[in-house]
């Protein structure tokens, strides 16, 4: 696995949906917290509020999906 693969992931999927003109909440990864940081502040420039990241465990993952 190289290791930009989550930031790639991320983005792969973050940006169609940015085009669509979607906002985009952005849940990282336990191993890897900062990748979403760091997405975010790369579009800070494009609008606020446009991409946003929140930190949370597996179990309670499922509490904000229901």
């Amino acid at each position: 696995m190289p290791y930009d693969y989550p930031v790639l992931e991320a983005v792969l999927r973050l940006v169609p949906a940015v085009l669509a003109g979607n906002s985009v909440l952005l849940k990282s990864s336990k191993d890897t917290p900062m990748m979403a940081d760091y997405i975010c502040d790369a579009f800070k420039d494009v609008a606020p509020g446009l991409v946003q990241s929140f930190f949370v465990d597996y179990k309670d993952t499922s509490y904000f999906m229901k």
